[in-house]
């Protein structure tokens, strides 16, 4: 071997320089200031989409007070009138000459004929009931029948409490589809086993919720009117007003960053 070749020196392979962190930090920092202002803007269109929803919904639910309330009224209104109805329907009879003799002459058979042409009526003779079917929940108007100065019976208009009723009455006044007038008393749906649970403006009834306002009934025994609206009903109507302030949102969000 040469003493060139002894002589000569090595190759020398570069060696490889670390990568500083440097850049990897100043992205990462970038992403989190990036992500802080994204925070920073949708706080306040996440808190006035909040406030905005929430302003629908009790505006939704006051509509929907405001529609019960006139169901109740009109639906008292009503039932007032079917009761003067039975009153002077009783009161006609009363002052009928043939009808005056056969409460005289207690002729029961007569009044029995008389019951089965008026059977909203209630007829009584000496403190017993001759003809006619009391309801077992009605608003009740009683005319006396008077002979020199003492009563000797009485004809008894009646206005029955029942769900029927409820419906008649519901057609007394606007209403809307899903609405719904019941007849309550302790709690409990005239004519059936359904119990009402009432929490503030809301009821549940077979499961189900509802917006309700009752009213007393005025002569019915501690029955309550009943008006309610499926909760789902009104918090559907405010659906496509939420959605159209989403997406206002969003686009405002969106023009934040453009």
């Amino acid at each position: 071997m040469s003493s060139a070749a002894a002589s000569a020196t090595p190759v020398e392979h570069p060696v490889p320089r670390r990568r500083l962190p440097h850049f990897a930090a100043t992205r990462r920092s970038g992403l989190y200031l990036l992500g802080g202002l994204l925070l920073l803007a949708a706080i306040p269109i996440v808190a006035t989409v909040r406030i905005l929803d929430q302003n629908a919904l009790r505006n939704a639910r006051a509509r929907a007070d405001a529609s019960l309330r006139l169901e109740l009224e009109a639906g008292v209104q009503r039932l007032s009138q079917l009761g003067d109805d039975a009153s002077v329907e009783a009161d006609d009879l009363v002052r009928s000459p043939d009808v005056a003799h056969s409460f005289i002459v207690a002729d029961r058979s007569a009044i029995r004929q008389l019951a089965r042409r008026h059977p909203a009526l209630v007829f009584t003779l000496g403190g017993q009931t001759v003809a006619g079917k009391r309801p077992a929940l009605a608003v009740t108007r009683t005319v006396w029948l008077t002979v020199n100065g003492r009563r000797i019976g009485s004809l008894v208009g009646t206005v029955a409490l029942n769900q029927a009723l409820g419906a008649r009455l519901l057609r007394a006044a606007p209403h809307g589809k899903e609405d719904r007038l019941l007849i309550v008393r302790r709690r409990v749906v005239v004519g059936t086993t359904s119990r009402v649970s009432l929490k503030k403006d809301t009821v549940q009834l077979a499961g189900k919720s509802y917006r309700a306002l009752y009213t007393p009934i005025p002569n019915g025994q501690g029955a309550r009117l009943l008006a309610l609206r499926p909760t789902r009903t009104i918090d559907g109507s405010v659906g496509p007003y939420q959605h159209r302030i989403l997406y206002a949102a969003l686009g405002s969000l969106r023009c934040s960053y453009c």
